[in-house]
């Protein structure tokens, strides 16, 4: 739990595993990139947005970016293709145990500034694979929704009379 609210704080995308799982059922549990890659099947499937959350939150700030279109199954090698920077922080974490904070910072400098930081060449397409993938799965699954927690005081009190 600590780590999802720290996630929240510094405007790091993190999907909930329900939300997660539903994502990955809708389709069929394969990468959705379209382009010729080799998919890398030694690491497990990720869940991308296509659209992230601090983007959002400067074009659509009452926006979520959890909403059924907006992510898409891929491969570890397609997630790279997108954002390459990641592969560039990977390779450099050997002699920089900083270097993922320091993307960030750089990340959050470029959202600022009104630019993106991603590979967006392939958002258009993914978005539509991911509308069609929703339209076909929703009906019979519906997307997953947070809910709020009620808390009711179970303890019986009384008032005393004094």
């Amino acid at each position: 739990m600590a780590k999802r609210k720290e996630d929240l704080k510094n405007n790091r995308a993190s999907f909930s595993l329900k939300r997660k799982k539903w994502w990955l059922k809708r389709d069929k549990n394969k990468c959705q990139f379209p382009f010729p890659h080799k998919c890398d099947t030694t690491h497990p499937l990720q869940v991308h947005h296509i659209l992230c959350h601090a983007y959002l939150n400067i074009v659509a700030p009452k926006v979520s970016a959890d909403f059924p279109e907006n992510a898409i199954t891929l491969c570890r090698t397609a997630h790279e293709m997108i954002h390459p920077d990641v592969v560039w922080a990977r390779k450099g974490y050997y002699l920089d145990h900083n270097i993922f904070a320091k993307l960030r910072q750089k990340r959050t400098c470029l959202m600022e500034n009104h630019r993106i930081y991603w590979n967006d060449e392939y958002d258009r397409v993914l978005t539509v694979i991911a509308l069609i993938n929703t339209r076909r799965y929703e009906p019979k699954h519906p997307f997953p929704v947070y809910r709020k927690r009620k808390y009711e005081n179970t303890k019986n009190t009384k008032t005393k009379k004094l």
